[in-house]
């Protein structure tokens, strides 16, 4: 991810040239179009501008298991982040305050999960975010990583007049002065922390954290007296440091891959050279051209990814094998197919229930409610109602279990309902199967598998066979209730257990047992 210091007009002059940290995604320099990325195992996350919405940007997610070259929208943001950074299945943002004014910054997160019945992805908290302590900004920003125990760590940099020999005047001098040197700070019990930096980097501009590789607890890279590049390693308490033989200036992004750093630096002309650590060494695995538009380099199993995203939004990807240097194919990362679905999802069903309302008003019968009971009809008394229902339900529980695989053979991991498009799929395969086998059923034989063993069937309102229109219309709003159970209430309401469904069709559900289901004679 890029970390951007806030730019204040008395800073301009000093900050020109300034390079910008890219967390798993490396370091940047001001002049290049920065891409936040962040990546962790099998997961990449990166944030570009909406083409759609200009002031809004875009949280893109990706991940192996999409079994396609696919980034979602994981969330939509008001507001460009400050730095992200990821580890296993967790994501940070260090976004700006946008209320209430205040000089620190959010920091917030979320968990990504996999429906393993659906195959797709989906973020916690839902619609929600985690929110940790907020970062001190007294000082501009020079990283944010997660430690080997996944707690925030984060890089203040001193303020830039207190380096340059200005100091700040008016006031209390003790409360307003900043920090004299840069800090580093760890997240503990949502308060911050500090770590001992060396003492070669209290004062330094020109260093930034980067993400960890193998046992170290924090690594930054730093510009040596010379200009050349630093690594400084946090490892059991002590602090090491090795040069990278390589001007700090080259560097643009660095990534970790496995338990080493990959980095691409400039060549002298348009073109990136990618380089693998191997010990305290740099081994040169490739060169490849700058991509155009913002970029940045992420990581995905053992393949180092080159990322570049265009002003209308077009992802493309490049995949470089550390150890044989082949690059591929520049690959386009496409949203998936189901990834508009939710924000359809709760609007149709919430149209699926008043379009219910609106049939009751619109088609109400013009007899009686208790024409059944008056054409001699006993309707079937809702216990074996909702027994004949469950029965119905096992040809689309077998079906799902069978499609999805035994991660669902516990039954609290197969919601037969829900407002979340990433638990719903499960659920609408075993409703869509049940409303297919009682049609066909209650249109040759007036019952479904469910109401045969339990004794019911389905006749008109006066007690004769119910015409195939009846039960189709029946059918229609079955599946309005199934997937808005709040309807069935309707059912008590009634002095014949009418639902929805059997309101508007002008059907009752009888029970076939009683032997008294005859039209009246007159």
């Amino acid at each position: 991810m890029i970390f951007s210091p806030r730019f204040n007009l008395d800073r301009i002059g000093r900050l020109l040239g300034l390079l910008l940290l890219l967390h798993a995604g490396g370091v940047v320099h001001a002049a290049d179009e920065p891409l936040l990325t962040a990546s962790a195992g099998e997961h990449v996350w990166y944030v570009t501008k909406d083409p759609v919405r200009p002031a809004t940007w875009r949280l893109m997610h990706h991940a192996r298991g999409m079994d396609g070259p696919y980034a979602r929208v994981a969330r939509s943001l008001d507001a460009r982040p400050f730095a992200i950074a990821a580890t296993a299945d967790r994501l940070l943002l260090a976004m700006p305050q946008l209320e209430g004014g205040g000089t620190s910054l959010d920091l917030i997160g979320l968990r990504v999960r996999r429906n393993s019945a659906m195959g797709s992805y989906f973020d916690q908290p839902l619609d929600a975010w985690e929110v940790l302590a907020n970062i001190p900004e007294e000082s501009p920003l020079a990283g944010l990583e997660f430690t080997t125990g996944e707690t925030p760590l984060v890089l203040l940099l001193p303020e830039k007049r207190v380096s340059a020999g200005v100091q700040r005047s008016g006031g209390n001098e003790a409360e307003r002065a900043p920090p004299l040197h840069t800090r580093l700070l760890r997240q503990v019990a949502f308060q911050w922390a500090p770590l001992e930096l060396p003492e070669a980097l209290h004062s330094l501009e020109e260093q930034y954290l980067l993400p960890n590789a193998g046992l170290a607890e924090a690594s930054i890279l730093a510009a040596a007296d010379d200009g050349t590049a630093e690594l400084h390693r946090l490892q059991d308490g002590v602090w090491t440091s090795s040069a990278l033989e390589m001007p700090f200036a080259m560097i643009k992004r660095v990534v970790r891959i496995g338990d080493h750093l990959a980095l691409a630096a400039t060549d002298g002309s348009n073109g990136l050279k990618i380089f693998v650590e191997r010990g305290q060494s740099l081994l040169p695995v490739t060169r490849i051209e700058t991509p155009e538009g913002a970029w940045g380099l992420a990581a995905a199993g053992e393949s180092i990814l080159l990322l570049s995203v265009l002003d209308d939004g077009e992802s493309t990807v490049r995949s470089i094998d550390p150890m044989q240097g082949v690059v591929g194919e520049p690959l386009a990362w496409v949203r998936p197919p189901l990834d508009v679905s939710d924000w359809l999802h709760l609007p149709i069903i919430g149209m699926m229930v008043v379009a219910a309302l609106l049939a009751i008003v619109l088609f109400r019968p013009s007899e009686a409610p208790d024409m059944p009971l008056r054409a001699g009809v006993v309707p079937l008394p809702l216990s074996r109602r909702l027994c004949a229902l469950a029965i119905d339900f096992v040809p689309g529980v077998l079906l799902v279990l069978v499609l999805f695989g035994p991660q669902l053979s516990r039954v609290s991991t197969i919601p037969l309902w829900s407002t979340e498009l990433a638990f719903a799929g499960p659920g609408a395969v075993v409703i869509g199967v049940t409303l297919l086998h009682e049609a066909v059923s209650e249109l040759i034989w007036r019952r479904s598998l469910g109401k045969a063993i339990m004794g019911g069937e389905v006749l008109a309102a006066n007690g004769t066979r119910a015409s195939a229109v009846a039960v189709l219309l029946r059918i229609l709003f079955k599946a309005v209730v199934l997937y808005a159970p709040i309807l069935a209430v309707f059912v008590i309401l009634s002095p014949a257990l009418q639902g929805v469904p059997e309101t508007v069709s002008r059907t009752v559900v009888a029970d076939a047992r009683s032997g008294q289901n005859l039209p009246d004679p007159k």
